[in-house]
This record gives structure tokens, sequence and C-alpha cells, in this order.
């Protein structure tokens, strides 16, 4: 898992907005097609690069001319197709990520949804300066993640489906729990500063197993989200004054807002009683999500008007992608990370076939190019 922290605090989560997802514009740069695995032999995928792009400016036919990049890159197998974008119209507020990738028959594939978060306060003044400000105020869903998928998330997502569990995931309720640490500790402090209530946020990660009948097939879904409960006192220090240039910070102590935030929702699919077989390549899909830095260089350049060289970072890598076996890259210079057992290297190229089986040799399978088969770090 790759976790890029947000200067401004954005991140990368889920909404409940995939019907607005189908209607997302994408592309998809890949170069050679696979062949699809036989279900009943070793499989394996021919891995290639792929890029997401931003949205079109209202009324464009294309994305924003005065950027020459993208935000995102990623790696989908090589015949899959690869749907969706950042939307960040004029570059204001949050921007957000949506996208879906499949196989070519449907029945495989991983969607990512978009974020979305919920803020309320007792006090209705504070609610009022938050509405002000555009942000959703209501009364706070379910704020543990199996709650909020059993409560909220199912019912609206996947209606009569057939729920098998619903399970907690340790390592990325591990990550999040590390993400807030450094946060309560001075909520802590503040607290101690202003002799008020002390500031609580917290988040976890739940995985819902379930059944349902997609375009008249049986296929089982897992619906993973990470979500966090997050604690602050509004901000009631008075405005700056007329020609102050400083003062001693004085922690905020006005009412306690709350505010639940959806990280990261994914959506990872297989025919029924086939997840096992494929979910490695769609935790990889999610693993290799990854902002480009060239991207990031103009953002920030935009952001800060050339004042400063920071790096400004709007997304973060998956929650939930995995790259558990590590490998040596083909040139010996770095390394290769996936969440199969099994990689070759194109020759002198930057594509990848992974597999779930020691004995699949691509050579003279998957393309006409030389395959190397990638040596795995001894460490494992």
């Amino acid at each position: 898992m790759r976790i890029r922290v947000s200067a401004r605090g954005l991140g990368l989560g889920c909404a409940v907005v995939a019907l607005a997802l189908a209607a997302a514009l994408g592309r998809n740069k890949i170069a050679g097609v696979a062949a699809n695995p036989a279900p009943s032999g070793p499989l394996w995928w021919r891995l290639v690069s792929a890029e997401i792009d931003e949205a079109p400016l209202p009324g464009a036919d294309s994305k924003p001319n005065y950027f020459t990049t993208h935000p995102l890159d990623l790696m989908i197998p090589a015949d899959w197709k690869l749907t969706g974008q950042v939307d960040w119209p004029m570059h204001k507020g949050n921007p957000k990520l949506a996208f879906h990738v499949d196989s070519p028959d449907g029945l495989v594939g991983l969607e990512y949804l978009g974020s979305e978060s919920w803020s309320w306060s007792e006090d209705a003044a504070t609610r009022a300066s938050l509405k002000a400000k555009g942000e959703r105020v209501e009364p706070l869903p379910a704020t543990l993640a199996a709650d909020y998928l059993r409560a909220v998330l199912l019912p609206k997502l996947r209606p009569g489906a057939q729920v098998i569990g619903i399970e907690p995931l340790p390592k990325a309720t591990g990550y999040i729990t590390q993400r807030l640490g450094g946060e309560n500790i001075a909520a802590e402090t503040g607290a101690e500063q202003t002799k008020t209530a002390v500031p609580k946020s917290s988040g976890d990660a739940a995985r819902a197993r379930i059944s349902y009948v997609r375009n008249g097939v049986p296929v089982d879904e897992w619906i993973e989200v990470a979500v966090e409960h997050l604690q602050e006192h509004a901000d009631n220090t008075a405005p700056w004054r007329k020609g102050e240039t400083g003062r001693l910070y004085v922690a905020p102590s006005g009412s306690m807002i709350d505010t639940f935030k959806v990280m990261e929702c994914d959506v990872l699919r297989a025919p029924q009683g086939m997840m096992g077989r494929y979910s490695g390549i769609l935790a990889t899909i999610l693993g290799q999500l990854i902002q480009d830095d060239r991207w990031t260089r103009q953002v920030s350049y935009e952001y800060w008007h050339g004042q400063h060289d920071d790096l400004v970072i709007y997304f973060s890598g998956s929650f939930f992608g995995e790259d558990q076996f590590s490998f040596h890259a083909a040139d010996g210079n770095g390394y290769q990370n996936f969440d199969l057992a099994h990689a070759w290297q194109m020759d002198q190229g930057g594509e990848f076939v992974l597999t779930d089986s020691a004995d699949f040799d691509p050579n003279g399978k998957v393309g006409t190019k030389k395959w190397v088969r990638l040596k795995p770090v001894e460490s494992q």
C-alpha cells in the first residue's frame, strides 16, 4: 500500500454515486491485448499502464488545456476497460475521483466510488456557519464502518443483495489509526490549554461480502469501506485586526463539530464462487494507483502562484491496495510490488505478466516480446 498525505487535508474516499459513475468520462492508454485466461487453467494478466484524466470543463470537449499531463496513473490488464475521471471544476473545492475497471465480459471488475462527508454540531450557530462554507450539514449516519455498510451504503448501493457477512479489516484500520494519532495528540494539548472537552477522532475499515444477480449472472462482491469520525472545536478566535501582524496561538474552543468522512469505498466483483481467484488482480490494480508527479508539480505551481516549491498532494493511495509480493526489477534497479506471487517483465519495457502459477511462462504465449521472470525479494 502507498499512502500519500495531502498538504491540504484532502483524500480519496467513497460516495454512494454508482449511478453517476456510469456516465463518467475517461481515457485508457494501452498497448496490446491480452488473452482471456481460461477459468480452469492458470490465471494470468498482461498488466499495462493506464491514465485517469481530469473531467472536461463545462462546455469543453477535452480536459483543461492548461495542463499537459494527467492526475493519476495505474496499471490494469491490457484488454480491460478503464472509465473514470477526476472532477475538479475550475480547480475550486476538493477534487473528486471515481472510476471503474472491467474485464471484457463485464463479469470481473473494480469500482472506485467518490468521496463524501457530513458534519454536525449541537449548536445552531455553528451549523449555520458550516452551511455558509458549503459543507453538508445533517445528523451523522452510523459512524463505524460495519454499521455504515449495513445501515446506509448497502441499502442504497445494492438493495436486495444477499449479505453473506460483514467483517473488520484490521490492516486498513491500522493505517487510519496511525494517520489520526498525531491529530488526537494535538487535540489533547489544545483542550488542556483551553479547558474544554477533548476532541477524539477515530476511524476503521470493514468489508461486506454480498451476492446478487447482475445482468442475469450470479456474482459475488466485496464492498470495502474506510471511514473516519472526526471531532474538533469550532474556531472562535477573533478576526485579525487591521495592521495586526502576529499573535499568540490559542486552540479553538467553540462548540464541538463532528464530521463523518467516507475516505474510500471499493467494490470488487467476480462471478459467484470465483472471488478467491480474482481478488489478487483487483487488489493489485488498487495498489498501483498513484498520483502523477508532473501533474502534482503543475497543480502546486498554480495553487502557490509560484511562490513556493511545496508539492500539493491532492490524492492518497488506496487503503485496500495490496502489494504483498515484492520483486527485484528486471534491470536490477528498484522493486516491483504486486498481490500475485509470480511476475514477469517485458524485456526493455514497462509491461508485466502476473500469474497465480509458478509454471506459467508467457514467452511465446503473450505477445511477441521477450519476458523476463522477476526474482522475489529474499526476505519473503
